[in-house]
């Protein structure tokens, strides 16, 4: 069992400096609302613009070298959380009505047979 302490809270702090770090080079707001809220600097996610490009999870590794982090950032929109989210919903909307026109096309294909 870990003990906290000196180093915790080190490790605390070291960690949250970093995060914010990289929030002032991304611009130091949301990319969709422009919320800035430098208190709660955990409400911001790094949302991979193209998920298959994505090698890691920015915020979830933030202790890593800065250029590394960096590279992985550039892949990324900065949104707090409730944009995120919004996101998310917005581009499952999109892909369920892409499906559902794919198979419409499909089963005129298949009428017209």
């Amino acid at each position: 069992m870990k003990r906290k302490g000196r180093k915790h809270e080190y490790d605390y702090e070291h960690r949250r400096n970093k995060l914010l770090e990289l929030f002032e080079l991304k611009g130091g707001k949301c990319e969709h609302c422009d919320l800035r809220d430098l208190k709660h600097i955990e409400i911001y996610d790094y949302h991979h613009i193209d998920p298959s490009q994505k090698e890691f999870n920015v915020g979830g590794n933030i202790l890593k070298p800065m250029e590394q982090v960096l590279k992985e950032a550039e892949k990324c929109l900065l949104l707090c959380a409730n944009c995120h989210r919004i996101e998310h919903n917005r581009l499952s909307r999109v892909s369920r009505a892409k499906e559902t026109k794919r198979l419409k096309e499909e089963n005129k294909q298949m009428s017209l047979l």
